[in-house]
């Protein structure tokens, strides 16, 4: 099993602003090319269809005892429209919205 490193995000600043990032934001819009079975592995796993902090790195990035909400705060303060990862497909014009929701529903108290 290969270790999971902290992540990158890069802003580009054209047409609204996209965001790239690799497995802490995806965004996923269908289960296209999966098995029955790795779907509902997915599924299991919180790769839901749409976009989401990445479950396993979360997991696997999380200090003991930590967050890493101050991250994707740090991302919600950027003005993008647009968002694609590693995993997934391009979100295109509601990413910062899908974002927030993620955020939101990754961290909650």
């Amino acid at each position: 099993e290969l270790p999971m490193a902290p992540e990158t995000a890069m802003l580009l600043k054209r047409d609204g602003g996209l965001l790239i990032t690799a497995d802490s934001l995806q965004h996923h819009a269908a289960y296209t090319n999966c098995s029955p079975a790795m779907i509902e592995r997915m599924k299991g796993a919180g790769f839901d269809l749409t976009t989401i902090v990445g479950p396993i790195w979360q997991q696997r990035l999380t200090p003991e005892g930590g967050t890493l909400k101050p991250d994707f705060d740090r991302l919600l303060a950027l003005d993008f429209k647009h968002h694609i990862s590693a995993h997934g497909a391009l979100a295109r014009g509601t990413a910062h919205a899908l974002t927030e929701a993620a955020v939101a529903k990754a961290f909650q108290e």
